[in-house]
């Protein structure tokens, strides 16, 4: 049977992956783990949408992570979390806006784009936000977000 000599390998792959789920990992190495392969998918308006899909390595570790804290992030972020695995999300939003417009009373919202919202995040507030609402995240979180990748 081959597994056996697969062995030591999955053990340091998991081993990896366990440093990378700490924020324990040399920046030489979280340069390489957090690298994306860049696709570009046509808008309507004729433009071009960039993606970035993150390594499988990151991918693995950031699903193995929301797994294990997801009610602490969903209480962390409360209803103000759009975009990200949540159904209906930008139905939610107009929802979300036009209450708030409807209870202030006093103010309209003529348009919202959200087309910068992941790239243009305040990594210093989320840094903050994840410090004080889930401080088993703040390694990973800190080594992830603290600069532009």
């Amino acid at each position: 049977c081959p597994l056996p000599k697969i062995e030591p390998q999955g053990a340091a792959s998991a081993a990896v992956l366990s440093r990378l789920a700490g924020g324990q990992v040399p920046k030489e190495a979280l340069d390489v783990a957090l690298a994306g392969r860049l696709l570009g998918t046509a808008k309507r308006d004729g433009g071009t949408r960039v993606l970035a899909c993150g390594s499988t390595a990151r991918r693995l570790v950031a699903r193995a992570v929301r797994g294990v804290r997801k009610d602490q992030i969903r209480a962390a972020a409360g209803p103000h979390q759009f975009g990200v695995r949540r159904r209906f999300e930008l139905e939610a939003l107009h929802k979300a806006v036009s209450a708030e417009a409807e209870q202030a009373g006093d103010m309209a919202f003529v348009s919202l784009n959200l087309s910068s919202a992941f790239t243009r995040v305040w990594r210093s507030v989320l840094l903050e936000r994840v410090r004080s609402a889930c401080p088993e995240l703040e390694g990973i979180v800190a080594q992830w977000y603290a600069r532009v990748t």
